[in-house]
């Protein structure tokens, strides 16, 4: 794990833990029909695709379940793979270099995770209560993503919202006063 200023390590490099992550594969028919009945099915990533699309994203994905308080990623993980939440919360943060945490965001169904523009993450993810994940497989997503491009559309659009909802919160976030902050911020997440 990387240090975040080259002096002191984040809280997250220094906390190793013991994960168990159970990934189901499930029978290529009771699969399909899981990916259509899924509870994320009206994600920005996975609505309005044609049914071949999500047959091969579908293909392309496995399950995994957190316990709550189990992390999914740890700042300076490797970024492999990408996620979509199924069902639970997600808690992103960030740790400083004097070791305090702070809160990015929190992220429920349909949310989109892990595209990173380098090779780690720059983000602890950690589930707040039971959750459910598709786990994709960066270079097969990416893969997936020159096949289908209505697919890549889709991605493009979700990473333009990301961008235009941060600059909204850091404009807001700079015009306001410490109560007013918490206040933005609560919104925010709604």
């Amino acid at each position: 794990r990387r240090p975040l200023d080259g002096t002191l390590p984040s809280m997250a490099s220094t906390f190793v833990p013991t994960v168990i992550r159970r990934e189901i594969d499930a029978q290529p028919s009771a699969a399909r029909a899981t990916c259509f009945d899924c509870p994320a099915r009206t994600s920005d990533l996975c609505s309005h695709l044609p049914e071949e699309t999500i047959a091969d994203l579908f293909a392309a994905a496995g399950k995994i379940h957190l316990k709550r308080g189990e992390p999914l990623v740890l700042d300076g993980d490797a970024a492999n793979s990408a996620y979509n939440v199924v069902d639970g919360t997600l808690m992103l943060t960030r740790h400083g270099p004097d070791g305090r945490r702070q809160v990015l965001a929190f992220l429920s169904r349909g949310h989109f995770i892990g595209l990173s523009s380098d090779d780690v993450y720059h983000f602890n993810a950690e589930a707040l209560n039971d959750v459910t994940l598709c786990r994709f497989d960066r270079a097969r997503l990416e893969r997936l993503l020159r096949e289908h491009p209505v697919m890549e559309k889709k991605l493009r659009h979700i990473a333009a919202k990301i961008i235009e909802s941060a600059l909204d919160l850091v404009f807001t976030l700079g015009r306001k006063d410490a109560v007013g902050r918490v206040s933005a911020f609560l919104v925010h997440l709604h």
